[in-house]
């Protein structure tokens, strides 16, 4: 039995509760407000070790096959807000568009939490992680996310590639633009929106309309060249099994 708490704060909870409910047969879902953070929320609701995850991220992974016994030694694992720190030539491009993201800034969005390796709650996230011993870096593969590098600032070809890493992503957080009123050619090359449309029947019909448009526009342009270079390299395809 594995546990998850969603953490409301759109209208997108069903487009995570279905995708978890999908995947997860026996998932135990607690649904909380975000009140003063994504800490406080997920351990004010559990006393399990648990996945929580911000409203309209998508889980379509196998809870067998989580590193959970290395993850449960750490009080919390989380992933970087930037996705290409650490990538030997694209990392520089955060300090030319003079972008406020620095590394190890972390993406509380989506993290893994073991309560029973805190001593007590804290009141917000804000100077939690640094007072922290111990802390484990999420792999991509549970944080496909966004990155504000994609829309304006990154070659094709990377946009492509990460793209292309989404296929057997277990994550995929692409919640700033399913809340933003349209999508750029290069979000739909490096986010895959036709993953989120198996799981959007719950959604308020603004939101379905939205998560359908731009799963669309990401078929239309780019998914068949996409999953060919998922399969020639290898790479598992979630949406369709392969």
């Amino acid at each position: 039995m594995a546990n998850y708490v969603v953490v409301e704060t759109n209208s997108l909870s069903a487009l995570t509760v279905d995708s978890i409910k999908t995947h997860d047969s026996d998932a135990v879902i607690k649904q909380v407000s975000l009140d003063n953070g994504f800490i406080p929320a997920g351990l004010n609701a559990t006393n399990e070790p648990s996945l929580v995850l911000g409203s309209g991220v998508v889980f379509r992974g196998d809870w067998s096959k989580l590193p959970t016994n290395k993850m449960l030694e750490y009080p919390i694992c989380v992933s970087e807000i930037g996705v290409f720190f650490q990538h030997e030539r694209v990392e520089e491009t955060y300090k030319l568009v003079k972008s406020p993201t620095t590394a190890g800034n972390v993406d509380l969005s989506v993290h893994f939490i073991n309560p029973k390796l805190w001593r007590r709650i804290p009141d917000k996230d804000t100077g939690v992680l640094p007072n922290l011993t111990k802390k484990l870096t999420m792999p991509r593969f549970m944080n496909h996310k966004t990155d504000e590098l994609v829309k304006d600032a990154l070659q094709i070809q990377q946009c492509l590639y990460y793209g292309v890493l989404g296929l057997p992503a277990y994550v995929l957080n692409y919640v700033p633009c399913l809340e933003a009123d349209k999508v750029s050619v290069t979000e739909t090359m490096a986010y895959c929106f036709d993953h989120l449309e198996k799981y959007s029947n719950g959604l308020d019909t603004k939101d379905k309309e939205r998560v359908l448009e731009y799963s669309d526009k990401t078929r239309k342009r780019w998914a068949k060249f996409r999953d060919g270079l998922g399969r020639v390299n290898g790479l598992r395809n979630l949406a369709n099994g392969t």
